[in-house]
C-alpha cells in the first residue's frame, strides 16, 4: 500500500560513514527510535532489507527525507581510498551523495560532531558540499550522551512539526472541501462549557513525545496561511461556547448544557485545539445505566471513539478540548489505517484480519481489541512488539467489528 504525503513527512536520515562512526550512529539510531518510530528513522544496515538494492533505497530515502544528521568523525574529511584518493572528493561517495542531495533540496542538516571532532572548513570541502560549512553543529559524547541527545530531540521536534504543517497546508482543496461536506452532515457539536475533568478522571497517563509533537502541529496549522480560513471553518461547529447552544444554531440534541442523547452505536470525536496540554481527556457518563467511559490514553489532536450503547449522556473534558457526537458507526473499508490513540469505524468482519504496525510512535509495544459494534465486547485481543510485528485476530462470525488501537499506526487488511 503506498505511503502518503503524511505517512512520509518527518523523516530523518543518518548519514555517517561505517568505519569512523558505526557506534555512534546506532547508538543515536535506538533513541531516535525511541522517540519517533523506527518508520520515520533511515539507517542504511537498519533500514534496507535483504535483497533491495542498495544505491536505489539510499537515493530514494534521501530524496523523502525532512532531516539530515550527518555524523562527522576526525576522519570524516580525510579518510581516503584505495588509490589514496580522499573519499569525500569522489563524485560517487555515498556520503557526499547524501549530503549535496540534502543541500540541494534545503533539508535540514544537523552535523554531529563524534567525540572532539570539528567542523570542516568550507574551502576544505568539495563545492558542492560547501553549504555544509555554514550549518550550526551539535556535539555528541559518549561522557554526556543523553544530554547531548536531549538537547537534538529538542530541535527535531520543532522541526518535525513545521514539517509536517506544510505538507498538511499542501492538501489539496477538493479533498478539504470533500473533508467539509462530510463533517456537515455528520459531526453534532454536543454544546456545552467544558470543565476541567483531571479530578475525575484520575491522573494523566504518559505517551510518546511523537503525540505530543503533533500538537504543535496543530498550533502550527491553526496559525497557518493556506488551511487558515478551511480550519476556521471546519472549527466553527466544534467551538464550545460559555453558554448552552441552542438546538437550531448547533444541530446538537442538547439537553442541558453538557449533557445530549445517543442512539447506539454512535461516535464520540475528541479534538484538541492545542491548549490542552496534557491531552484530551473526556469522562462520559450514562445518565441512564449509570456507566462511566473516559479514553484511556489523552487526545493531543482529534481522534473518534466508537460507543456502542444509546442512552443520555454527560461529559466533561479539559479547556481547550471539544467534543462532538457522530450519529452511527461509520464505514471503514479495508485494507486501512488505524492511527494513533482510538477507534476505528465500523467494517464489515470478514473470517479473519490481520493487523501490521507502521510506526510504533515510540511505545515499546501496542495492544489491540476487536470489538462486536452493536454490543462492544470484546471478540478478540492481540499485542504488536519489537519481535512481532504483525497480528491476526478472529472474528467470530460477527457481521460489523471495529478496532481498539492504544497508540500505534497500524494496517488492517482482510485475512
Amino acid at each position: 500500500m503506498a505511503e502518503s504525503a503524511a505517512e512520509l513527512a518527518g523523516r530523518i536520515f543518518i548519514s555517517y560513514r561505517r568505519g569512523e562512526t558505526a557506534y555512534p550512529a546506532g547508538w543515536l539510531f535506538d533513541r531516535l527510535v525511541q522517540h519517533f518510530g523506527a518508520v520515520q528513522i533511515f539507517k542504511d544496515v537498519d533500514s534496507i532489507e535483504l535483497g533491495d538494492d542498495f544505491v536505489e533505497v539510499i537515493t530514494r530515502a534521501v530524496g523523502s527525507c525532512d532531516v539530515l544528521l550527518a555524523l562527522i568523525g576526525d576522519q570524516w574529511l580525510t579518510v581516503t581510498d584505495v588509490n589514496g584518493r580522499r573519499r569525500i572528493d569522489d563524485p560517487d561517495d555515498f556520503v557526499r551523495l547524501e549530503i549535496q542531495a540534502a543541500l540541494t533540496r534545503n533539508v535540514r542538516i544537523i552535523p554531529i560532531l563524534v567525540d572532539g571532532a570539528r567542523m570542516p572548513r568550507a574551502e576544505d570541502l568539495p563545492a558542492g558540499l560547501a553549504g555544509l560549512a555554514r550549518r550550526q553543529a551539535l556535539e555528541l559524547s559518549p561522557n554526556r550522551f543523553e544530554y547531548d541527545t536531549n538537547r537534538l530531540l529538542k530541535v527535531l521536534d520543532a522541526t518535525l512539526a513545521e514539517v509536517r504543517t506544510a505538507h498538511d497546508d499542501a492538501i489539496s482543496k477538493s479533498a478539504v472541501t470533500q473533508a467539509l461536506q462530510s463533517t456537515a452532515q455528520n459531526d453534532r457539536p454536543l454544546a456545552g462549557p467544558t470543565r476541567d475533568a483531571a479530578n475525575e478522571s484520575g491522573p494523566t497517563k504518559n505517551v510518546s513525545p511523537f503525540h505530543r509533537s503533533r500538537s504543535l502541529r496543530l498550533l502550527l496549522m491553526i496559525g497557518g496561511g493556506i488551511l487558515a480560513a478551511v480550519v476556521v471553518v471546519y472549527l466553527i461547529i466544534q467551538v464550545v461556547p460559555n453558554e448552552p447552544t441552542s438546538k437550531e444554531n448547533s444541530g446538537a440534541q442538547s439537553l442541558a448544557g453538557n449533557e445530549f442523547k445517543e442512539e447506539g452505536p454512535w461516535r464520540l470525536v475528541v479534538h484538541n485545539d492545542g491548549s490542552a496540554s496534557n491531552g484530551c481527556t473526556v469522562t462520559l457518563v450514562n445518565r441512564d445505566t449509570n456507566e462511566s467511559w473516559s479514553n484511556e490514553y489523552p487526545v493531543y489532536e482529534t481522534s473518534s471513539f466508537l460507543i456502542a450503547r444509546a442512552g443520555t449522556f454527560r461529559w466533561s473534558a479539559a479547556s481547550g478540548c471539544t467534543v462532538l457526537s457522530r450519529s452511527g458507526p461509520g464505514n471503514l473499508t479495508l485494507p486501512a489505517v488505524v492511527d494513533g490513540v482510538g477507534t476505528s469505524d465500523a467494517f464489515k468482519a470478514p473470517e479473519m484480519i490481520t493487523v501490521r504496525v507502521k510506526d510504533f510512535h515510540g511505545n515499546g509495544r501496542c495492544e489491540l481489541e476487536l470489538r462486536d459494534v452493536t454490543s462492544g465486547t470484546v471478540v478478540d485481543i492481540g499485542e504488536l512488539n519489537k519481535q512481532k510485528d504483525s497480528v491476526t485476530l478472529q472474528t467470530q462470525g460477527r457481521p460489523q467489528v471495529y478496532l481498539v488501537n492504544d497508540a500505534c499506526a497500524v494496517q488492517v487488511s482482510s485475512g
